[in-house]
């Protein structure tokens, strides 16, 4: 559950080395490997502006999220652990340092060196009691 939420909230960061990343920056779409050497820099110096202890209090509140929605999860307040779970996403996403990572990823997401932002706005074919159990 701590990684689904820490993938939900930090998933920009995450750079992935599947096939079809890999394909994706084999062919760079008109841009040389100078160039995304130069959007990495950049994209480094501008996350040197994120909040830190404002991720590190992130982290505490995904565990205390995490013991929360398993116990919802357990007692079968499954509607109340996806609304405390999509409330917590959207309070995330609207924080400084989620923004500011954002930001700062955006031009390596459009160009697929990295994954772009999952879209959870609807959750109908997902629920976070079922992420839970696996």
């Amino acid at each position: 559950m701590k990684t689904i939420l820490l993938t939900l909230l930090f998933s920009p960061l995450l750079i992935t080395s599947t096939s079809s990343h890999a394909s994706n920056m084999s062919n760079t779409e008109g841009m040389n490997m100078q160039q995304m050497m130069q959007q990495m820099k950049s994209m480094q110096q501008c996350l040197l502006q994120v909040d830190e202890s404002e991720l590190r209090q992130y982290e505490v509140d995904i565990v205390q999220l995490e013991s929360e929605l398993q116990q919802l999860c357990k007692e079968g307040k499954r509607d109340l652990a996806q609304e405390t779970a999509i409330s917590f996403g959207k309070r995330a996403t609207q924080s400084n340092a989620i923004q500011t990572i954002h930001n700062c990823t955006i031009n390596m997401q459009k160009n697929a060196f990295m994954p772009t932002l999952p879209d959870y706005s609807d959750m109908e074919n997902q629920h976070v009691c079922d992420e839970i159990a696996k």
